[in-house]
């Protein structure tokens, strides 16, 4: 792969020295080089550099001129002359030049770092400098095609006259797309196009803070380049190339966005992946966290062949995040066994093992799954089951059901689906995590990390918020069951105690828990209204003074005042207070015991409804 190029600085008023001439010779020529080492073409690309003030105060680049190459629907389609020499060989410009580059001289002395070697790029720019064959590469692929005559401000399409670039722009309300077939395929989607900047939108990749925010480290993004970092050509740029119609060769270890070169990137992992039903779930693991910049990676199905199943998706990273729930359809008449996950075109991070290739498993029945002392993936149904990684650091997936996940030995990971908002997370009096979400009711032991889509969570920093108050100055909470409605009665009240334990239709089940007495001032603490259910014969409690006053508007609901006081959030020493809906006698039952809360769950008409509120813990005496 190659072409034939010349390279011309035009400094009329002499602004640069010969000496920086000719280094910004080397540069160029440099990163012609490398774009050779990629395209082919015929003729000879004349690219003409001059020193002038810029619109920008940076560098421009653009083609000489743009001969219309055909028409389509009436509309002329034009392209770069850079990118017609290349594929016919025929030259609109004759003898003058193909290719213009203008950059800033205040920028080129001040900001630019030009490589004093070129040729072998083993060195980044200084503190504080930009990479002056990356800034080259750039603008040559402006000339080279990436270019057009779209409003980048209104983003308005001219119906008489637009590039062959152009023809593959979409706009969706105020973000516009790139949608060449091959570009596409690669990225899992529309190519996101940078559309929030005063002066780059259309004609680069991407925007930081908005849609398409992998794409902060591409050759052509939006935003401009990494101070002190080394920017090369790409897979993801020479993919636009390709749909434009160039010979474009693309090794399969080029790089699909090459952020940030002398950077150390973090590695990217299948942590998990599983089938149940007509859906594939995976875990997604990153070596180590992205402190600042979103990370990008393209997840299809794919079948023996080869051929992709079904749509392909573009999962990224957030800044901080390490593991990432992915889910997708497995298509109709698809054979589990025979399907891969194939994970590729990483903007950020590097493949473990190049493009990943993975058997998905077919989930096997409920019931207990066994790991072993090394590290394991283990991977649950929607039914729900035990989990038992034993040793090693250990990666734990329920999928949906009420699942029990013990991590054992070493540094264990549970993952879930959804984020953190979505789910409630609680720690009980034994050290066990509970977690309420969209996968169902999972119990934790020994797992150090639980990992969600938006945040990873750490099992020693739950319940960390100190008390209020001393858990010893909370009162009982009595507990009875009445026998002749179905439902429960609560009172911290030692006199109604007594009184209710003289009814023969009462049967007096202990302390359910323990809360702060209603009168006491506590800073943080919340009061718990209480309502008897005239039905039901029980109680019912609530936090929320939006369900209060909902439920005094229903008539077999006596409105009691507030019954004690407890905590929204968990503090420290307090314990989950779960909430169910029992059906049959209209009533609510609260209980602190896990153990209690599964036997209940599984009674018919019953529904746990979360966690009511959070108290302290004392065992049932009954």
């Amino acid at each position: 792969m190659s072409f034939a190029f010349t390279i011309t600085v035009v400094d009329a008023n002499d602004l640069i020295s010969g000496a920086t001439e000719a280094l910004l010779i080397e540069n160029m020529t440099a990163s012609l080089l490398e774009w050779g080492e990629f395209i082919s073409g015929l003729g000879s690309v004349e690219v003409e550099l001059t020193i002038d003030n810029t619109f920008v105060g940076t560098a421009e680049g653009g083609a000489a001129t743009n001969p219309i190459v055909r028409q389509e629907n009436g509309t002329n389609i034009a392209e770069s002359t850079v990118a017609l020499e290349l594929r016919s060989g025929f030259d609109a410009t004759g003898p003058g030049p193909d290719a213009l580059i203008t950059i800033d001289p205040d920028f080129l002395l001040n900001e630019l770092w030009l490589d004093p070697t070129p040729f072998d790029r083993s060195d980044g720019p200084p503190a504080g400098f930009l990479d002056g064959i990356g800034l080259l590469s750039h603008e040559f692929s402006h000339t080279l095609g990436i270019n057009g005559f779209i409003d980048d401000l209104t983003f308005q399409i001219p119906n008489d006259l637009i590039s062959n670039y152009d023809e593959f722009v979409t706009v969706v309300g105020q973000q516009a797309f790139f949608n060449g077939p091959l570009t596409v395929e690669a990225y899992g989607g529309p190519l996101p196009l940078t559309s929030l900047s005063d002066t780059q939108n259309i004609y680069h990749f991407g925007d930081d803070d908005g849609v398409g925010p992998d794409l902060f480290g591409s050759l052509l993004n939006g935003t401009g380049q990494f101070a002190s970092d080394r920017y090369e050509v790409e897979a993801l740029t020479l993919l636009v190339f390709a749909d434009l119609g160039l010979d474009v060769s693309i090794p399969d270890d080029l790089p699909f966005v090459d952020p940030f070169t002398l950077v150390p990137e973090p590695t990217l992992t299948v942590a998990s992946v599983g089938v149940t039903g007509n859906q594939v779930s995976a875990v997604l693991a990153l070596s180590s966290p992205e402190v600042f910049f979103t990370l990008g990676a393209t997840v299809a199905l794919e079948d023996a062949s080869g051929t992709v199943l079904g749509d392909a998706q573009r999962v990224l990273f957030q800044p901080g995040q390490t593991q990432l729930m992915v889910n997708m359809p497995l298509p109709a008449q698809a054979d589990p066994s025979q399907v891969m996950l194939v994970v590729s075109n990483p903007a950020g991070a590097q493949l473990e093992t190049g493009t990943r290739f993975l058997t998905v498993n077919v989930g096997q029945e409920p019931g207990e799954e066994l790991g072993t002392e090394g590290p394991d993936v283990l991977v649950g149904t929607p039914l729900g089951e035990t989990l038992l990684a034993l040793g090693g650091d250990d990666s734990l997936t329920g999928l949906a059901g009420n699942d029990i996940l013990d991590g054992g030995a070493g540094l264990d990971t549970a993952n879930f689906t959804g984020a953190t908002s979505a789910s409630n997370v609680s720690l009980l009096a034994d050290g066990r995590v509970v977690v309420l979400g969209p996968d169902g009711r999972d119990v934790l032991n020994d797992v150090e990390l639980l990992a969600f889509q938006d945040a990873v969570l750490e099992t020693a920093q739950l319940a960390t918020t100190p008390s209020p108050i001393d858990p010893g100055q909370a009162s009982d909470v009595f507990r009875f069951f009445n026998t002749g409605a179905g439902g429960h009665f609560f009172t911290t009240d030692p006199d109604e105690r007594d009184a209710v334990m003289a009814l023969e239709n009462f049967i007096f089940e202990g302390v359910g828990y323990r809360a702060i007495e209603a009168t006491l001032p506590v800073e943080g603490a919340s009061d718990v209204f209480r309502f008897f259910n005239t039905v039901a014969g029980g109680h019912f409690f609530t936090t929320d003074p939006g369900e209060r006053d909902a439920v005094m508007a229903i008539d077999t609901f006596i409105f009691e005042g507030t019954g004690f006081q407890a905590f929204e959030e968990q503090v420290e020493g307090s314990v989950p207070v779960f909430r169910f809906f029992n059906q049959g006698a209209g009533g609510h039952f609260f209980s602190t015991d896990i153990d209690e809360v599964d036997v209940v769950e599984d009674l018919a008409g019953f529904t746990l409804e979360g966690v009511g509120f959070y108290a302290f813990p004392d065992d049932l005496i009954a």
